[in-house]
């Protein structure tokens, strides 16, 4: 009786911990399937901040001993296999003067990255503290108003006059007084189900104007194909712009390789109307 009893005990608690071990199993299981059902339902937030384009910097080099002068232009977010005319004028980039010294055209690669480098041979009194500014312009060549439109530009302020030894300066290149020149803003990127929404909002736009929005492969500072083109973006009264776009069977975006670009107008089949005004790089998490 008493080994019955026992054998009854020992067989209840094995079938106990069996039902405990299959229900500890199934809680394992329903997690994972949830976790499946989340990452296919899953959206998605990205963002871009928008910001002037094209954007560089230019080096100013004096000999005293030569009184040559070098300059060399980078510019980053160019229109792809671009050129651009660019000069060192008298008075500011808000008030420009006189042409002083032209330099040589900045060109890009079909990355968008544009460079030139200029050297100036007789500026005996070295690099003034102001009164110089650097400007490059829309292109082609000076040949229009459009072209010859600054689209990049900075005033040269030169701390150390001293003729006595060699001047060195490093000035970034900003965006200019011309229209659409001062642009900037931000894009969201909203992925769930498949479908792409993207929202963009700009400001510092001319007044009444309309500009082509692309997403592209690659960066600001290393252009790309055009990935997906947006609707184009109207400015109001006040230079401000918004527009939402949605693109189906978009299935991912990248953490990083995207980057939103604005046109200057919607003919991009011209060098002037395809100027980019405003990039922001693509980045997921915003």
């Amino acid at each position: 009786m008493s080994f019955t009893r026992r054998k009854t005990i020992h067989t209840t608690i094995i079938l106990a911990f069996s039902v405990l071990l299959l229900a500890a199993c199934g809680s394992n299981n329903t997690p994972a399937t949830t976790t499946k059902q989340t990452v296919k339902n899953a959206s998605l937030n990205a963002g871009a901040v928008l910001q002037h384009s094209p954007a560089g910097s230019t080096q100013l080099a004096w000999s005293p001993t030569s009184h040559a002068l070098t300059v060399s232009v980078t510019l980053l977010g160019l229109a792809p296999s671009s050129k651009h005319p660019a000069h060192i004028h008298t008075g500011s980039c808000a008030k420009e003067g006189s042409v002083l010294y032209p330099l040589q055209d900045v060109v890009a690669n079909e990355a968008g990255v544009g460079t030139s480098t200029t050297t100036i041979n007789g500026v005996t009194g070295g690099i003034p503290e102001t009164g110089w500014n650097i400007n490059v312009h829309n292109g082609p060549t000076m040949a229009s108003d459009v072209q010859s439109m600054s689209i990049s530009c900075s005033n040269i302020v030169n701390p150390n006059q001293k003729t006595t030894g060699a001047q060195n300066i490093h000035i970034p290149l900003a965006a200019s007084a011309s229209l659409d020149q001062a642009a900037t803003g931000n894009a969201l990127l909203k992925l769930a189900s498949g479908k792409l929404t993207v929202m963009l909002s700009l400001q510092g736009l001319g007044p009444g104007t309309v500009h082509a929005v692309d997403v592209h492969d690659g960066g600001c500072g290393n252009q790309g194909k055009v990935l997906y083109s947006l609707k184009p973006i109207v400015a109001d009264k006040s230079g401000k712009g918004s527009m939402i776009t949605v693109i189906t069977g978009v299935s991912s975006v990248p953490d990083a390789g995207w980057y939103i670009n604005v046109h200057r107008t919607t003919d991009l089949t011209t060098q002037t109307g395809n100027d980019p005004i405003a990039c922001g790089d693509v980045l997921t998490g915003r």
